[in-house]
This record gives structure tokens, sequence and C-alpha cells, in this order.
């Protein structure tokens, strides 16, 4: 498998050289992971199936759908980028049955939850506060959460489907996985989403029909 990382990670460590790293940038956009299958010809695959809503896995097997304007806004800007790299859109039970490629657009939402306690040495130089002091501590417990999101983007090969008719596992042939933060203001997040979905097609060139 191939693995590529975005200009996310290069923000911390261009902004290492400095004393504060501005967070304000560090915040900004999602870091965006893809791969590939070694080995796989993408020219070969002419039409893809792309649902209309974007899963939002539960707890067990339970699941929801994403469907309002925002998640069409994304699944518009995964379709349009597809079309651009040469292939064409099925839709309907039909179009299922008979894609080459199946793309699943996943949104997992999650909360964060940190507590912290005891010995901390913080951010200033030993004896920052006086010879006397060294580091602090809480004689508490400190909790605070964060949100954060993660869009997945998942390419499966439709056309390997068995002889026999019985169930197979269906290869994954293009990934990608955006993480970042949530502000958990939906114009704010799908715009993050969006550019993270542009990067996922920015770092992976190969994937696309034709020469």
């Amino acid at each position: 498998m191939k693995h590529y990382l975005i200009a996310g990670v290069a923000l911390l460590v261009l902004s290492s050289c400095e004393k504060d790293p501005d967070l304000d940038a560090l915040d900004t956009d999602y870091v965006v992971y893809t791969e590939f299958l070694d080995g796989v010809d993408f020219s070969r695959f002419q039409t893809y199936y792309l649902p209309d809503s974007i899963l939002e896995p539960g707890q067990g097997r339970d699941a929801t759908y994403w469907k309002d304007d925002y998640a069409q806004m994304l699944i518009s800007e995964v379709s349009l980028l597809m079309d651009g790299r040469g292939f064409t859109r099925l839709a309907g039970e039909e179009g299922k049955e008979t894609a080459d490629l199946g793309l699943q657009m996943t949104y997992i939402a999650q909360t964060n939850q940190v507590t912290t306690g005891g010995l901390y040495y913080g951010w200033w130089d030993y004896g920052y506060w006086g010879p006397w002091w060294s580091s602090w501590y809480y004689p508490y417990a400190v909790t605070y959460s964060y949100d954060t999101g993660t869009l997945l983007l998942e390419l499966v090969d439709l056309t390997k489907a068995s002889d026999d008719g019985t169930a197979r596992r269906l290869p994954v042939v293009w990934y990608a996985n955006a993480q970042g933060y949530s502000f958990g203001n939906s114009r704010a997040d799908a715009a993050l989403l969006l550019r993270a979905i542009d990067q996922a097609f920015a770092q992976s060139p190969y994937v696309k029909h034709g020469n």
C-alpha cells in the first residue's frame, strides 16, 4: 500500500522552529491520509456508484445517514472530482449493480474527554517562578472535552464479484482518511471537509480513467 500525508503535518514541522506555534494555522485544515492498492490499474475502471447520503456509524450495527444540504455539497464535490478524472457516475439500483467502482463516504463525529491531574512541568523554564519553585501540580482533576470529525472515502472494486454468486469481500483500491477539529458549526465544518476532499484527490493523481 502507498501512504501519503498532506501539509497539515508539515505545519507542525515548520512551526517547530518557533517558540510558539501558530495555533490558528494548525487547526484550520484537516490532516488527510491516502493510500492505494499496489498494482491496481485505475485506468481500466470507467463507471462508479456513489450513494446520495453519507454513512454515520453508530454503536454496534446502528447507523444513520447524513442527507442534508451540507452532505449533498460534499457528495457533489466528490462526484465532480471523480467525473473530472474521466469516470462516469451511475445512479439507481441498476447503476449500483453494473458500476465498476463503489465509492463509500463515511463521517465519524467523536467527542474526546481528557482528564488531567498530578505533576506537571509546564511551558516555562525551571525556576521561572523563583528558585524555590520547580514543577507544579493540580491537587484536583481537570476535565475538558473537544470534538473531532473524520471523513472516510473508500473506493471498492465491484468488478471482482465471484463467479458463483456467493458473497465475498470487496477489495478497497483507494482509501482517504481526513481528520480534524470540529467547530460545531455546519458551514465552517463543511468548508473544512470540502478542502479535505479536494486535498485527498490532489494527492492521488493516479485515481483517473484513461491516460
